[in-house]
């Protein structure tokens, strides 16, 4: 009886001991998400007021769009992280219309499931742009193509062309003091409302203090035109493309056509085109510069002989 008794206390202690750590840890627990909403809370009362100097519109995107995106998951070191870039924003004199808009845009980007694994590398990678000021305007110029950047792998864009990659095949990365966007294997398009040309299975190397983006040897296909793309295309050696412009020129190349009897060598032009139909395409063009060059069966029992 008494060993019964004994074990009777023994269990209603351990029962008592893990209810009193259960709720010990439940209110540890919900202390830290009540820290974490107040964070939220007040982070969104700064955005918002922030962004409504801009607009009344950008400030209800801040209250509606971003915020419920933004603390969905209730982290505190994100929610930090916002406030104290805003803040290093704000001490290098960015625009709140520009600089800091594209910044939050890039924050919502950045919050989208399949997205979060690139916030601490992205973050890491920017920092360094506001403690420097030889970087900011770098950092700026960054900041604008990061939402897209981000969301669509878009490099660059206008008014009225843009390029992107096929996909997140890139990575962000400091070289010698010198910020990189670095991509291998990739397809690369340069894209209009209404036409677009593919660089494809290539590999770049992005100095993010210009435009101008060198890529590795590939190829461009006339996909798009009424020539067969398998049967007409260009090798491109390594080169340079600049974003701004929606043309990509390469002045040697080696050109695969059907009706070749071998590869021919000369220039080679892409460029987007305002056109509906492939039948009025007139790009990519390629200037062949061999003096002898013969096509076979141009037309039914018919060869083309250049001198």
């Amino acid at each position: 009886m008494e060993f019964s008794a004994s074990l009777l206390i023994c269990n209603q202690y351990t029962r008592l001991r893990f209810l009193f750590l259960a709720a010990f840890a439940c209110i540890a627990f919900i202390g830290t998400i009540e820290a974490q909403s107040e964070a939220c809370e007040a982070l969104e009362v700064r955005l918002t007021s922030l962004m409504n100097n801009v607009s009344k519109e950008d400030g209800r995107w801040v209250k509606k769009t971003l915020m419920p995106s933004l603390c969905a998951s209730l982290d505190e070191a994100r929610i930090e992280t916002v406030d104290e870039v805003v803040s290093a924003l704000e001490a290098a004199r960015a625009s709140g219309s520009k600089d800091i808009r594209n910044y939050l845009h890039t924050i919502l980007a950045l919050s989208a499931p399949d997205k979060t694994d690139l916030w601490d590398d992205w973050h890491s990678f920017s920092s360094r742009m506001w403690s420097n000021k030889k970087h900011r305007k770098t950092g700026f110029a960054f900041l604008a193509i990061s939402p897209e950047l981000i969301a669509n792998n878009i490099l660059y864009s206008s008014n009225k062309h843009w390029w992107e990659l096929d996909s997140m095949r890139w990575k962000l990365e400091w070289q010698q003091n010198v910020p990189l966007l670095i991509f291998e294997n990739a397809q690369l398009s340069a894209r209009s409302k209404v036409d677009h040309f593919t660089v494809l299975n290539t590999s770049g190397e992005w100095d993010l203090r210009d435009e101008d983006l060198k890529i590795a040897p590939s190829r461009v296909q006339w996909e798009g035109t009424t020539f067969n793309p398998n049967m007409y295309y260009a090798e491109l050696p390594a080169s340079t493309i600049d974003l701004k412009s929606n043309r990509y020129q390469v002045p040697s190349c080696v050109m695969h056509a059907e009706l070749a009897g071998k590869p021919l060598r000369g220039s080679f032009v892409a460029k987007l085109e305002s056109v509906n139909s492939p039948a009025e395409k007139t790009y990519p063009r390629f200037r062949c510069e061999e003096e002898l060059v013969e096509l076979e069966d141009v037309f039914p029992q018919t060869n083309y002989i250049n001198f």
